[in-house]
C-alpha cells in the first residue's frame, strides 16, 4: 500500500501514465471477460474553501487551524482524521483522511489559496469486464457506492468499518439471495495504520529563505505540491487529480490483497478462443474445375489419337529439312511426303567457314 501511495503522489509530477492496474488476471488464452466484479476501494472528492480562509495576526487559517505565515509561506499542508464541512463535501462514506492544504505567492498580496479533499472507503462494481489479446483491461460500466448514513470514524477507533451494499450480485450478474459474500470489512487496526502514515506524509510546510531567496521545503510530498503549483494555473483541478490518483492507485493496491488474509477474492469470468475457420464456396469453384476436367480430357484424347505414328521428331527427319542449302521446291505438309522428299534427296556435309551444313 505503500508503494502504490508514493506511486500515486509523484505521478503528476513524473508527467508519465499511471500506473497499469497490475491485477491478479488468470486468462491463459488472454482473451476473458467478467459479467461482473465487485471491490472495495478508495474514493475522493475535493472542494475550493478559499472563502473559509481566516487571519489571525502574521498568518493565515483555515480548517482545522491550518496556519500559513503571510510573508514568507508558501504551501501549508496537513491530514486530518475529522470529517470535512458538510457545506463543502456532502455525502462522504467512511472517513480515511482529510486533506488540507493552502497555497500563496509571498510577493502576491492576494489571498492563498485553500483546498479540502477527503478519502474515504467505498465499493466500486464494474460490469463486461474483457481482457483482449492479454493487455486492454477495459469495463463497459462502472459504478460507486458509499455509505452516506455510516457511523462516522475517528482516529484510533475500535471498531471494525463495515460497508454492506444495497445490491449483491454474483459473477454472473445474478442476485444474491446471502448477501454476506459482498459485505466489505475494514479492520480497526488497518484504518488506524493507514490514517497514521497519511497523516504523516501529508503534513509540512514550504516556505521562502529570506537568505539563500530559495525554498524550505519539510518533505517530498510538499515538494509536489510546490513543483505542482509551479507548473499550472488550475490548482484546485491539479491537487484534485493528485488525490484521485491517489484513491486510484489504492484501489488497484487494495484488489491484489487476500480479503481473509489467505485466500485471494476471484471473481469467476469467461473465457475464450480465438479459432480460424474457411468457409468454402463451392460454385465458385465451377468454372476453374471444369476448366482442367477438359483439359484433362484433352490430354487423354490427344494421347488415345497419337497411338500407333511414328515419332518423326525423334528420328532424322528433322535434322535433314534443317540447314539444306537448296530446300526442296514445295515444303511438305504430311510426313508421307516428308518422307518421298528424302527417298529422292542426296545431301552430304560442306564446310562453309567455321560452320558445317548440309548440302
Amino acid at each position: 500500500m505503500v508503494a502504490a501511495i508514493d506511486f500515486a503522489v509523484f505521478y503528476d509530477m513524473s508527467k508519465s501514465d499511471i500506473q497499469f492496474e497490475l491485477l491478479p488476471f488468470t486468462c491463459t488464452t488472454g482473451n476473458c471477460t467478467w459479467p461482473h466484479v465487485q471491490s472495495l476501494g478508495v474514493c475522493s472528492e475535493c472542494a475550493d474553501v478559499s472563502d473559509l480562509i481566516t487571519t489571525s495576526g502574521d498568518h493565515w487559517i483555515v480548517s482545522n487551524g491550518l496556519e500559513l505565515e503571510m510573508k514568507f509561506g508558501i504551501i501549508a499542508s496537513a491530514g486530518y482524521t475529522t470529517y470535512p464541512d458538510a457545506a463543502k463535501l456532502p455525502n462522504i462514506g467512511p472517513l480515511i483522511l482529510k486533506f488540507v492544504a493552502m497555497v500563496h505567492e509571498p510577493s502576491s498580496s492576494d489571498p492563498p489559496f485553500g483546498i479540502d479533499c477527503a478519502l474515504y472507503w467505498c465499493i466500486y462494481e464494474w460490469t463486461d469486464t474483457a481482457m483482449v489479446n492479454y493487455t486492454n483491461v477495459t469495463s463497459s460500466q462502472s459504478s460507486i457506492w458509499t455509505d452516506v448514513n455510516a457511523p462516522q470514524t475517528f482516529y484510533h477507533q475500535q471498531d471494525d468499518i463495515v460497508l454492506t451494499p444495497p445490491t449483491c450480485l454474483n459473477d454472473d450478474r445474478v442476485s444474491h439471495s446471502d448477501t454476506s459474500p459482498c459485505v466489505k470489512t475494514i479492520g480497526a487496526y488497518s484504518q488506524t495504520a493507514l490514517q497514521n502514515y497519511l497523516v504523516d506524509s501529508f503534513t509540512g510546510h514550504a516556505t521562502r529563505n529570506s537568505t539563500t531567496g530559495g525554498w524550505n521545503i519539510d518533505n517530498q510530498f510538499i515538494q509536489v505540491l510546490l513543483t505542482t503549483a509551479a507548473e499550472t494555473t488550475d490548482l484546485l483541478g491539479s491537487y484534485t487529480q493528485i488525490i484521485s490518483n491517489l484513491a486510484t492507485e489504492m484501489t488497484f493496491n487494495i484488489r491484489q490483497q487476500t480479503m481473509d488474509g489467505v485466500n485471494l477474492d476471484y471473481a469467476v469470468g469467461s473465457t475464450s478462443l480465438w479459432v480460424s475457420k474457411f468457409r468454402i464456396r463451392w460454385g465458385y469453384m465451377i468454372i476453374p474445375t471444369l476448366l482442367v476436367v477438359l483439359s484433362a480430357i484433352f490430354l487423354v484424347l490427344v494421347i488415345i489419337r497419337s497411338v500407333g505414328h511414328e515419332k518423326w521428331k525423334s528420328s532424322s527427319l528433322p535434322l535433314l529439312f534443317h540447314g539444306l542449302k537448296m530446300a526442296p521446291g514445295a515444303l511438305p505438309e504430311r510426313l508421307m511426303d516428308m518422307k518421298e522428299v528424302v527417298s529422292s534427296t542426296t545431301v552430304h556435309l560442306e564446310k562453309t567457314g567455321d560452320v558445317s551444313q548440309f548440302v
